[in-house]
């Protein structure tokens, strides 16, 4: 069989979503390894834990730390914090309140690929756990994942890592399915937007051009303009692989993108396990993947 890779979208308090996907596939179907992981923003936190093996701990991350105004509010512009407040989300609740073994990401089996926006060019740069950890310190991975979940308006800073500066990954590769770790690899793609997602990008390209071309680096600028384009053509690629060997899981409808109230949160947690577990496709590739000679890597503890 091919090796197998989970490829997860980001998308903010949409990650929920995701989540709530992997947690199917951890916890229902026991999936409790993969052989590479990718995806952007908000997914890349879920997906640490995950290729870490603290998957039941990191689980308090979404069901219990996220839900407060700390981390996302409007009121935080009153104390001069992000709406989105990345920096809380690593330094408090990643680094201490749910703490991330790095060591465990850097021996994992599991290939870990984590996208980042260059500021300056706005081009993609990919990190991943086996070549990071031989040429850096391991506490700068804490960077990669900062730089990884740094939206440009919500969050409004970049992140310094070997003298460049980077920021959120989605807006160079949202969903990073043609990586060459990840192109002959059978995916489990996870969407956190319907298949009907208006892309009105026109619209939004306009604004731009008007409220932010000499507010922000000119990397970031073109990144965020062009960001609905990219992401279109992404999206329109995973479209074309319905029908065929890749699962792709995906929302019906559209879930808010700034809600992080903890009814929200748990619906659409809920909403990404039982769309995993009824998934048709996937559970026939779980039943031929348990029986193939690479099951004990996959399912055991």
């Amino acid at each position: 069989m091919k090796k197998v890779s989970i490829v997860a979208e980001g998308g903010s308090m949409r990650g929920a979503y995701a989540y709530g996907v992997i947690k199917a596939l951890h916890d229902y179907y026991g999936l409790k390894r993969v052989d590479v992981a990718t995806g952007s923003s908000a997914s890349i936190g879920t997906l640490s834990y995950y290729v870490a093996g603290q998957f039941k701990q990191g689980s308090r991350i979404w069901e219990e730390e996220l839900k407060c105004q700390r981390f996302l509010g409007l009121q935080n512009l009153a104390r001069k914090r992000p709406v989105l407040d990345i920096d809380y989300a690593v330094d408090v609740i990643i680094k201490q309140k749910v703490p991330l073994d790095l060591d465990k990401i850097r021996k994992s089996m599991t290939k870990f690929i984590v996208p980042l926006t260059n500021v300056k060019t706005g081009k993609v740069k990919y990190y991943d756990n086996r070549s990071f950890f031989k040429h850096h310190k391991k506490e700068l991975f804490f960077e990669v994942l900062r730089a990884a979940m740094a939206v440009p308006f919500a969050y409004g800073k970049t992140v310094n890592i070997d003298g460049i500066k980077y920021f959120d990954g989605s807006y160079s590769d949202p969903l990073p399915i043609n990586h060459p770790y990840v192109k002959n690899t059978q995916r489990i793609i996870i969407l956190t937007d319907p298949l009907n997602y208006d892309f009105n990008y026109f619209r939004y390209e306009d604004m731009l051009d008007y409220a932010f071309k000499k507010k922000i680096p000119q990397g970031v600028y073109k990144s965020v303009l062009n960001k609905l384009k990219v992401f279109k053509q992404r999206f329109d690629e995973v479209v074309d692989l319905i029908g065929g060997d890749d699962i792709i899981i995906f929302p019906r409808k559209e879930l808010p993108l700034l809600e992080n109230s903890k009814r929200q949160l748990n619906k659409s947690i809920k909403q990404g396990y039982e769309d995993a577990k009824r998934h048709g496709l996937l559970k026939l590739f779980i039943q031929d993947l348990k029986k193939s000679k690479r099951a004990g890597y996959y399912f055991d503890d």
